[in-house]
């Protein structure tokens, strides 16, 4: 009985360690999760810094310059920056929603565990409170009978398993 019991309660500090690791684990996903919001902000905010109207963003032709040139040295420039601009953010959507999908199944995955862990944590300490309550009835039982009895029974008990 005391075996099952030191037994049960090793089991229980091991999963009160590997609650605390999930615990843990769980603040490490949020933080990333919180992390991948950040960068999608920053995201948004590089996207409201380019300007919303086109006067800001081409400048005015000169008075005696060509649709060419004008096309050339500043439209084409402006344009190829823009581009690349919606290029990046694009693939930084991409790469955003992808390690958001991940941490989510992450995050699932470490909160089932957890779920888990305290659910067979409670079951664990449910008999540790059920073995030492017949700990204690056990030992009522040796001090009312004695222990020469006890011995006598069981050596008793022995020799008729063994017939």
């Amino acid at each position: 009985m005391d075996f099952e019991k030191k037994q049960r309660a090793g089991e229980i500090e091991q999963l009160n360690a590997e609650i605390e690791s999930a615990k843990m684990d769980l603040k490490a996903v949020e933080k990333q999760l919180n992390q991948t919001v950040s960068k999608l902000k920053n995201a948004e905010k590089l996207a409201a810094d380019f300007p919303d109207d086109v006067d800001k963003i081409l400048p005015e032709a000169g008075a005696l310059e060509s649709a060419k040139t004008y096309r050339e040295k500043k439209a084409k420039p402006v344009l190829e920056k823009a581009v690349r601009l919606v290029k990046s953010l694009y693939h930084s959507v991409l790469d955003l929603q992808a390690e958001n999908r991940n941490l989510k199944a992450k995050y699932d995955r470490k909160e089932n565990s957890y779920v888990r862990v305290s659910e067979h944590n409670k079951k664990l300490l449910k008999e540790n409170v059920e073995l030492r309550e017949g700990s204690k009835k056990l030992q009522k039982i040796r001090v009312a009978i004695g222990e020469n009895k006890i011995s006598e029974i069981l050596s008793h008990k022995q020799r008729h398993q063994s017939l």
